[in-house]
């Protein structure tokens, strides 16, 4: 089990994500996480909040906003919220 100061964040900041929020998709980009009453959520850019588990996708974007690499996140954290 991690200590608060040692674990590692599941979403690197700057990263862009797409996330579910009332039924719709949205998008944004990742400020920090934030580990609170043994959850995960994200801050974005724009000060929105994200559970961990409405995040729907992750992607790294080069200066010029073209994806070098991403991953969708279909059971993804949650299998990975019962390891830690």
């Amino acid at each position: 089990m991690y200590q608060l100061e040692q674990r590692p964040e599941p979403i690197e900041p700057g990263r862009r994500i797409v996330y579910r929020q009332h039924d719709d998709e949205e998008g944004g980009t990742v400020r920090c996480c934030h580990w609170d009453q043994g959850r995960w959520s994200v801050e974005t850019l724009c000060g929105t909040y994200v559970d961990l588990s409405d995040i729907l996708m992750v992607a790294e974007l080069d200066s010029e906003g073209q994806i070098l690499s991403s991953f969708t996140t279909q059971n993804l954290w949650h299998e990975n919220e019962c390891a830690r």
